[in-house]
């Protein structure tokens, strides 16, 4: 256990649900939890705890997929350089018409 009793590896497991329902939303659920090493009951805790966090996703039986419905994160994992690049240019545009506070943590947002 972590500091003040907490389960460092239940976090890691969660992180791990996250990351493969954005990365590979294919698997299953009854694969996520043989790759988790949980039962469905914890599996289904751990669902919710995402839930909670802002990340609404079901699995689609019909296409056997999850599909993410919100993602309180943003984050795009699958962008080819170029397309960085091309949101990078854009938001740099918008910089150029008029300096402001939002154009600025635009393009600080961007080049992340």
């Amino acid at each position: 256990m972590g500091a003040g009793g907490f389960d460092s590896s239940k976090l890691e497991r969660i992180l791990h649900l996250y990351m493969s329902i954005k990365t590979r939303p294919e698997k299953t659920p009854k694969e996520l939890r043989h790759e988790l090493g949980v039962e469905k009951s914890t599996y289904g805790r751990y669902c919710a705890l995402l839930k909670g966090l802002g990340m609404n996703f079901r699995f689609d039986r019909k296409n056997q997929r999850h599909v993410v419905e919100k993602d309180a994160f943003l984050t795009v994992l699958d962008l080819s350089f170029d397309e960085r690049l091309a949101i990078i240019l854009a938001v740099s545009q918008l910089g150029g018409l008029q300096e402001s506070f939002l154009a600025s943590r635009a393009r600080k947002a961007a080049t992340k």
